[in-house]
């Protein structure tokens, strides 16, 4: 019979025995790598490109444009959309913004009143600026104003809409030029502007566009003008200093709610007209959503339910031979060109216009654009806080800058020191894309980068 072993029983007491095991579990636990270790060292992140410098920090109202001039004067302008804005134009003086040329054009009357857009004094409207979107410097160190006549980003109104150009020398208004309804109509919006000086007519200013022109008794009288036929209105009186005063501005109209195009305007005679009306090339991208800091960015009307933001041909550059004229809706992603010789001929059909369009380069949605000397032109991306560089010779696309701080970077400018400027506005933070919150974070920035290139100057 087979005799089954039995051991003697431990005589380990139980307490000593949870120890033992405690320990060799411990032990087992202590061998096991911990994952949570790894989640202490450095992440990959976000990294920024270029070195931008501050130039002028804003406590005031949010800027748009900025230039500068030969001689190295900053000036920069705040439009009246919203914010309590006393000087819609200003010179950058010991690193504080200075109503230029004086107050007394920028007090505007209608901004005190509780609806500036029924603001209906024409004359008043003609003589203040009423709502100043971009200042640009031309080839000839003069300061250019687009007024837009449109505050709050509504209708225009009566007389609102015009270039105006200030002599940097007396620093003084030499010459208005009205842009008529049948180039900016009541829902217009002139947003940026650049210039050929060595192309255009030499005759004198069109009474019809110079300030004290008003409608005349009957709107509905022919035009006597068939290249340019705007009703008729009573004379006003050019400016005696601007009678010298030549050349070819090409302006986008970014309108939101009316249509869009390329304004064309002789600054001899200050005749103006319309381009590219309604173009596939100057509207936003059909179902296109607007991003920046990683958000969607929609208007939020009280009343209304949000909707993706309009933002239409809006920056524009002219390159180095003043032969292309480049252009972009904001909500797009294409840059585009045109033929400025087609452009500006108003015997040329809007046909034969369009056919001269092409698309550059794809890229991202761009704010402002600028161009250089050598033929590169410059794109601000709102999306990504940067902006970058086309090349012509490459047809490539390089980022300059990206940097958490160019938040909204909008218009851009080259200066003759080498820099580019821009302003970065937080424009995407404003009320109206937030419910009535406003986002925006004090100062405003002017920032500069240093890209060793020189201004489009065609004189």
């Amino acid at each position: 019979m087979q005799q089954t072993h039995v051991a003697p029983r431990s005589r380990i007491p139980a307490r000593m025995t949870r120890i033992v095991t405690s320990a060799v579990l411990a032990s087992c636990l202590v061998a096991i790598p911990a994952p949570t270790l790894h989640a202490q060292k450095a992440v990959a992140t976000d990294r920024t490109v270029g070195q931008l410098e501050t130039v002028a920090l804003f406590n005031g109202p949010m800027p748009t444009g900025v230039t500068v001039s030969q001689t190295g004067r900053i000036f920069v302008n705040f439009p009246r959309w919203g914010d309590d804005v006393p000087f819609t134009v200003a010179e950058i003086v010991k690193g504080k913004a200075v109503a230029y040329p004086n107050l007394t054009v920028n007090d505007w009357a209608g901004r005190s009143k509780p609806n500036p857009n029924a603001f209906m004094d024409e004359h008043e409207n003609q003589i203040h600026f009423v709502n100043v979107q971009s200042v640009v410097v031309d080839p000839m160190d003069r300061l250019w104003a687009l007024d837009t006549g449109a505050p709050m980003l509504k209708n225009t109104v009566p007389g609102g809409p015009k270039l105006v150009c200030i002599d940097l020398r007396s620093n003084r208004i030499v010459k208005t030029i009205l842009l008529p309804p049948e180039t900016a109509g009541i829902n217009s919006y002139m947003n940026d502007v650049r210039f050929d000086l060595r192309n255009g007519d030499t005759g004198l200013q069109d009474p019809m566009t110079a300030v004290g022109s008003m409608p005349a008794p009957n709107p509905n009288t022919p035009s006597k003008d068939k290249m340019h036929p705007l009703a008729e209105r009573t004379p006003g009186q050019p400016e005696a200093a601007g009678a010298e005063i030549h050349g070819t501005a090409y302006i986008t109209d970014s309108s939101s709610e009316g249509p869009n195009a390329i304004v064309v305007v002789d600054l001899a005679t200050g005749k103006s007209f319309r381009r590219l009306n309604q173009h596939s090339s100057v509207l936003s991208e059909d179902q296109f959503l607007m991003f920046a800091e990683g958000r969607p960015v929609y208007m939020t009307t009280p009343g209304y339910p949000p909707k993706a933001v309009n933002f239409a041909a809006d920056g524009i550059a002219i390159s180095a031979d003043g032969s292309t004229l480049y252009y972009c809706p904001i909500n797009g992603t294409k840059l585009y060109a045109v033929s400025t010789a087609m452009i500006r001929d108003r015997t040329k059909s809007d046909a034969q216009v369009a056919a001269t369009v092409r698309i550059v380069t794809g890229k991202m949605p761009s704010d402002g654009l600028e161009s250089d000397a050598a033929g590169n032109v410059y794109l601000s991306d709102p999306v990504t806080n940067s902006i970058h560089r086309w090349s012509p010779t490459t047809g490539l696309i390089e980022t300059l800058v990206h940097d958490p701080r160019l938040l909204w970077p909008d218009t851009m400018s080259i200066a003759t020191d080498g820099y580019l400027y821009v302003n970065a506005n937080q424009l995407n933070r404003q009320p109206t894309m937030h419910n009535g919150t406003d986002e925006r974070v004090k100062p405003y920035t002017m920032f500069r980068i240093k890209v060793n290139a020189q201004p489009v100057l065609l004189k």
